[in-house]
């Protein structure tokens, strides 16, 4: 049984946001797009999660796959962002979704002590 077109809609527009949320502190759009395409293909079907194979399934033509792979290598072994401001776009949206409220001047040194706090995590 497969999703009515409105509930791939609302599920697509739903995981959009959320990876406007992911990419809040990485810098320029090219890395937005290839954090993006990275989970994307961690979430699709395919046995292997690794670079090549995900490359593979998300261009969109069999030439466009080694350009894909490079970004996608590029973003996670190279890329430079800054962590707690990652990090903290990820906990305004688990703030969001477990309290309903959403703290605008959260500092993100405070970041970090907040995550653990909220997904009771102990280091």
């Amino acid at each position: 049984m497969g999703m009515a077109p409105a509930q791939l809609h609302k599920l697509d527009r739903e995981f959009s946001e959320y990876l406007v949320t992911m990419t809040v502190g990485m810098g320029r759009t090219e890395r937005w797009h290839a954090l993006g395409g990275y989970v994307t293909g961690l979430i699709l079907a395919g046995e292997r999660k690794s670079i090549e194979p995900m490359a593979a399934r998300l261009a969109h033509a069999p030439d466009q796959t080694e350009a894909l792979r490079q970004r996608l290598q590029q973003c996670v072994s190279g890329a430079a962002w800054d962590d707690a401001e990652v990090l903290c776009g990820l906990l305004q949206q688990l703030l969001l979704l477990r309290t309903g409220h959403c703290l605008l001047c959260l500092r993100p040194v405070n970041a970090r002590a907040s995550w653990l706090a909220l997904t009771h995590v102990t280091e």
